[in-house]
């Protein structure tokens, strides 16, 4: 899953603080923002022999456009199965096949951490007007 964050309102900011100011602070927004995350979604991630939580992983910040991503991934073989659940096999005596109800770790992480990226970016905005002088 995603996160991406477009930065094209912070073009007034770039010209009065300069390109890399800006540029270091939205890198910090969105790297508070992912770190939000992936502690959420560790914690979210039901553990059996703690690979799966183990095995959560973040990809570097790049900037594609006047975006810029940073992906949370796990790459384990039985994540999806977790998250979004699945058909038991086949009971050779019953006859029945039940469902396994998914997680939803990364979904209900991800959700929670858009909801408060207002509030992550606020504190960045406002660290940047600091900078300029404002209060």
């Amino acid at each position: 899953m995603k996160i991406e964050m477009d930065t094209s309102g912070f073009k007034k900011y770039r010209m009065a603080l300069g390109n890399a100011a800006v540029e270091a602070h939205t890198k910090a927004a969105l790297s508070e923002a992912v770190a939000l995350a992936l502690r959420k979604v560790k914690e979210r991630t039901p553990v059996r022999s703690g690979t799966l939580r183990r095995e959560w992983k973040v990809t570097d910040i790049t900037k594609e456009g006047d975006n810029w991503v940073v992906t949370l991934y796990n790459d384990t073989k039985y994540a999806p199965y977790v998250e979004y659940g699945h058909r038991t096999r086949l009971n050779r005596k019953t006859g029945e096949r039940h469902w396994v109800e998914g997680q939803f770790m990364m979904k209900i992480s991800c959700d929670e951490v858009k909801a408060d990226m207002s509030h992550i970016v606020q504190k960045h905005v406002m660290a940047m007007l600091a900078e300029m002088g404002f209060k």
